[in-house]
């Protein structure tokens, strides 16, 4: 049967589908389902992928079907055996292997697909396999596999490329919710649309989803509303903006900094607890100062002290001198 029958459009496209792909297991679920879908599509008994790992070298990702028996950690190099000059010439090929229609293990055809990009960017390795008891590939199935598998490359792509940006976004998260001050993200509307946890210790009440700044300040315990608004305002415009104010007793530096999507990031900090800490090393370094400045008087005053009682003791013990 050819392998034309098994293709169906849908399924291509559900490859490029990633709303669901944050509750998934990442880009190793997506590999596993690619690999179910194009043995489907080529009535294969097992589909392995090489993914690029450095420039002109493919490691094994993923490997489906009882067929698929490849050691882990094993590489494809760009130019050397077949599949490495499938990739280089950027062609698929077909390899007949032995037929024993008695023996499902053995691989009776196989075929090794080149996943490269429209940037013409070598992606990855596609390896199709039937077995003996199979009708092998054909030339009907490697012109479906050199249409098929750029399309398969853009899914790939976009898939690791969604991949890296929820990577960076989850790391963002992470080092945002680390800092040592409060940091709200607004957007072009002045609605909330990210806070980290300073925030709400700062301010005394948790953001609502979407929730306008202004009226957010105005459901806090705090005394800096205005100056809040303002940094808000000014941010909103484009403008940035950096005050220090004191708030029931602590002292906060606020700043507002535009951003390219109109909206802006107000960040405050407590730094009360600093600069007290800064005003007691300038007094402890004063204090060093005038001990230092202090033993210096006395080792200058001691030295011509030192010389007069020497002299006044032997005047004493020899006031014949005095003659």
């Amino acid at each position: 049967m050819s392998a034309e029958a098994e293709f169906r459009v849908q399924d291509l496209l559900s490859l490029f589908h990633f709303e669901d792909q944050s509750k998934s297991e990442g880009i190793e679920d997506f590999l596993g389902q690619l690999l179910a879908r194009s043995a489907e599509w080529f009535r294969a008994d097992g589909a392995s992928l090489f993914s690029e790992r450095l420039p002109g070298t493919f490691v094994l990702s993923a490997q489906h079907g009882p067929l698929a028996k490849i050691p882990d950690g094993a590489t494809i190099r760009s130019g050397k055996g077949l599949a490495g000059s499938a990739i280089s010439k950027g062609l698929p090929i077909i390899v007949q292997g032995e037929s024993d229609e008695s023996d499902q293990t053995l691989i009776g055809s196989s075929m090794i697909v080149p996943l490269i990009d429209s940037r013409h960017k070598k992606l990855g390795v596609l390896n199709l396999a039937r077995s003996s008891s199979a009708q092998k590939f054909d030339d009907t199935d490697l012109e479906l596999a050199a249409s098929l598998g750029q399309h398969i490359a853009l899914a790939l792509s976009n898939a690791k490329l969604f991949s890296e940006t929820k990577f960076l976004g989850d790391t963002l998260k992470v080092v945002i919710g680390s800092l040592g001050f409060a940091l709200i993200s607004l957007d072009s509307n002045g609605l909330i649309n990210h806070f980290n946890p300073e925030v709400v210790m700062l301010l005394g009440k948790v953001p609502g989803s979407n929730e306008s700044f202004t009226e957010y300040l105005f459901r806090c315990p705090n005394a800096a509303k205005d100056t809040l608004v303002q940094a808000a305002e000014f941010g909103l415009e484009g403008r940035r903006y950096r005050k220090r104010v004191t708030v029931e007793g602590r002292i906060w530096n606020m700043s507002a900094t535009p951003l390219s999507s109109k909206g802006c990031t107000i960040a405050i900090q407590d730094v009360t607890d600093l600069e007290h800490a800064q005003r007691e090393h300038d007094r402890l370094k004063r204090l060093a100062e005038v001990g230092q400045m202090t033993a210096t008087i006395a080792h200058e005053i001691r030295n011509p002290l030192t010389g007069i009682r020497s002299a006044a003791q032997m005047l004493k013990d020899a006031p014949e001198l005095c003659e």
